[in-house]
């Protein structure tokens, strides 16, 4: 299974805010061994946003966004994907009422704005949001699934873990499980680790990557299978190999 990841806001561009999601939900995602092809970072702009979103569609079953859901103008991800879908946005009377109620339980009148947050494109699954106003959103469409989670890290957290955790396990079908190993060394160049490794790098499942830190390199060691067992024991075997030619810079 393949997915893309598409980051929204001008302010990420621009550096102004350090991108935590990619990290994050690329972690998660290889963990029940969905495929991150490509991930994209655009500004608040429809036509850009929808050019990005109708690319992403040609490659991947799974696009997820991040952000564009609150109720400003310059919040447009909801708009781009119903105007790519062909899908009408219609309002969700059970998303506007946790939304009246998050005020009022803060003794706050509801800013009428806000309003925005409650209207979906046609069709859509609500993933309640604990942390804000803003839901998330996934839309099964064509075969592909788009989900839309809003920006700020902890709201973003906590609707993954608790809505989407369990259906994008069961969306990758089969059961598959990834596991990692990661080893870090020192006192060696990088060449002469791949040239240490090279007849193991030449694998694909389980496989070995290189990462070059300052004063360090990084062996990433990773094994995809049908069960957590089995996807275990082939990373455990590769390590074991790994070790048993460089343990002496393993630190």
């Amino acid at each position: 299974m393949q997915a893309e990841l598409i980051f929204t806001g001008s302010e990420l561009l621009l550096g102004h805010v350090l991108n935590t999601h990619a990290q994050y939900i690329g972690r998660k995602l290889s963990e029940i061994g969905v495929e991150i092809i490509l991930h994209t970072t655009v500004g608040d702009d429809w036509e850009r946003m929808a050019i990005i979103l109708r690319q992403a569609l040609t490659r991947s079953e799974l696009v997820i966004t991040t952000g564009g859901l609150g109720p400003t103008t310059d919040d447009l991800t909801k708009e781009t994907v119903a105007g790519v879908l062909g899908l009408p946005m219609v309002l969700d009377e059970n998303s506007l009422a946790r939304i009246k109620a998050h005020f009022a339980e803060r003794g706050v009148a509801m800013p009428e704005s806000i309003a925005k947050q409650a209207y979906l494109p046609e069709g859509s699954h609500v993933l309640p949001n604990p942390r804000g106003t803003a839901p998330g959103i996934l839309i099964e469409k064509d075969r592909k699934t788009i989900l839309m989670l809003p920006g700020p890290p902890s709201e973003l957290v906590e609707i993954f873990e608790s809505s989407l955790a369990p259906y994008l396990a069961a969306w990758a079908g089969q059961g598959v499980v990834t596991r990692h190993r990661i080893y870090k060394l020192t006192g060696v160049a990088e060449s002469a680790v791949q040239d240490q490794l090279k007849d193991l790098g030449v694998q694909s499942n389980p496989a070995i990557a290189y990462l070059v830190m300052p004063g360090e390199v990084q062996v990433r060691m990773t094994a995809k299978a049908g069960n957590a067992e089995k996807a275990e024991k082939m990373v455990s075997d590769l390590a074991e190999k790994v070790r048993r030619r460089l343990g002496g810079y393993i630190f």
